[in-house]
């Protein structure tokens, strides 16, 4: 069976938990595998001290899951005391990329990262480390909303995105032609 255990050092992890309530049609905490399958910690201050203070003890800085309930009345929980007891982390990689390349190879975990396309260059030479994947820019959102049938704001995003570009492209193509024709085709005035 699969645990997935969802939290988040930035404060998009509440996608996860409205997707999430979209496609169930119900609040998280009330699904039947809620706490058994799947927990939701959300919202994780701190940076790289959450980070890894998560990594090698998941009570000392979350003793409680985003409704309140402690951990250890999670069943789930029993098992997982610390990042080795997860087979999947999904994090971002819009700050310092050494914090996952580092968590991958520490740990032994395999990583989904998410974040900025302008970040991803240099990003690259982290990404020997146990990437299952990677999900770049707001077309890298968008494609994960296609496969799991969930239009959100990645969605709206690149549609904007698109037209933005598209619009620039016709804009620059206009120019040319009016710097073409004002160059060669229009008669020259008489001195």
């Amino acid at each position: 069976m699969k645990q997935i255990i969802v939290a988040s050092t930035e404060e998009t992890v509440s996608y996860v938990k409205g997707f999430y309530e979209s496609q169930y049609s119900a609040p998280l905490n009330k699904d039947p595998e809620y706490g058994k399958s799947i927990v939701y910690l959300g919202f994780i201050p701190g940076g790289w001290t959450a980070i890894y203070s998560t990594a090698e003890n998941i009570r000392s800085i979350v003793p409680k899951d985003y409704f309140g309930t402690p951990l250890d009345n999670l069943p789930m929980m029993a098992t997982v005391n610390d990042i080795k007891g997860c087979s999947l982390y999904i994090g971002s990689f819009t700050a310092s990329p050494e914090w996952f390349w580092d968590m991958a190879n520490r740990y032994n975990i395999r990583l989904v990262m998410f974040g900025e396309l302008a970040a991803l260059s240099r990003h690259m030479e982290y990404w020997r480390a146990n990437l299952a994947d990677v999900v770049a820019g707001v077309r890298g959102g968008f494609e994960y909303e296609v496969v799991s049938g969930y239009v959100g704001a990645a969605a709206t995003m690149n549609f904007i995105s698109t037209m933005a570009q598209t619009f620039a492209v016709i804009f620059l193509i206009a120019t040319n032609i009016v710097y073409v024709y004002n160059k060669y085709a229009r008669p020259k005035e008489a001195k």
